[in-house]
């Protein structure tokens, strides 16, 4: 075998690899991306859903014993929490893609669950500090 045989049959190896790379797609990037902003739009609804459930804290103008404000306080922070942690928890799983070969739309919607995980404890706790 030529040296200029080798080389071509190299070339032809390469460009077969990329393009069966290519045709793979990008490993669910657009797909995560996608997810992302889902996922922030999500957590900024809940997180808002939150807040109005808090103006239940009026109720306890009246009987200010039976209010648990500490856990109200408490409750402001659990579901924005939990969207900030998808958001960099995606975007970490973005910029590892880049180096390992995963599928890393599972993250966000992993999160999009925490998420709600998060709301429905919040709303929980919310019950339990505006007992009246």
């Amino acid at each position: 075998m030529r040296w200029d045989d080798w080389d071509d049959d190299f070339s032809t190896r390469t460009q077969a690899r990329r393009s069966a790379e290519s045709s793979h797609g990008d490993g669910g990037s657009g797909a995560t991306a996608l997810l992302l902003a889902v996922a922030a739009l999500i957590g900024l609804l809940l997180s808002f859903g939150v807040v109005i459930q808090q103006m239940g804290v009026a109720a306890c103008s009246g009987s200010p014993p039976s209010c648990d404000y500490v856990l109200l306080g408490a409750t402001t922070w659990v579901t924005p929490g939990a969207t900030a942690l998808t958001i960099v928890s995606t975007t970490a799983a973005l910029v590892v893609r880049k180096h390992v070969v995963i599928r890393s739309w599972w993250v966000p919607a992993f999160g999009i669950l925490l998420e709600l995980a998060a709301f429905l404890l919040a709303s929980a706790l919310l019950r339990q500090a505006i007992d009246v």
